[in-house]
């Protein structure tokens, strides 16, 4: 049962770091930097998803990424653990009006480069994953 679980956080997971990526990235990037409308919706729906999956992910594989052997897999873990809160309470925390708009920005602008930097660590956590030797435990 537990493992039909952590496969399905994995799944789902990947799934909606994907569709954030996409959504986030692209109307970013190529569509006049604003992320509005459909993408929006669908945005915040991943982010939802991403979020409890990201949580799961965490309980569910912490103890088999305690450092010692094969520590650049454990430090990506990590790592993306800890920019995933970031990302999360980066974007949550800019929707209060608490703060001002120049708190805002700041948290947003948090959120965008959070994000490139944590794409850029599950990146890297796949690819030590995907080429770690056969007769070792898999990470995911």
């Amino acid at each position: 049962m537990i493992s039909f679980l952590k496969k399905m956080v994995v799944a789902f997971g990947l799934l909606s770091f994907l569709t954030l990526a996409v959504t986030g990235f692209l109307p970013y990037f190529f569509f006049g930097g604003v992320v509005s409308g459909y993408w929006l919706i669908i945005h915040v729906t991943a982010g939802g998803i991403f979020s409890a999956c990201a949580a799961g992910w965490a309980v569910l594989y912490a103890e088999r990424n305690l450092f010692g052997s094969g520590w650049t897999t454990k430090v990506c873990f990590w790592v993306i653990v800890v920019l995933s809160l970031l990302v999360i309470l980066s974007v949550l925390l800019s929707m209060f009006e608490l703060f001002g708009t120049d708190w805002q920005r700041f948290f947003l602008q948090t959120h965008l480069y959070g994000t490139i930097i944590l794409s850029l660590f599950v990146i890297a956590y796949l690819y030590l994953s995907a080429t770690r030797k056969k007769e070792q435990e898999p990470t995911l």
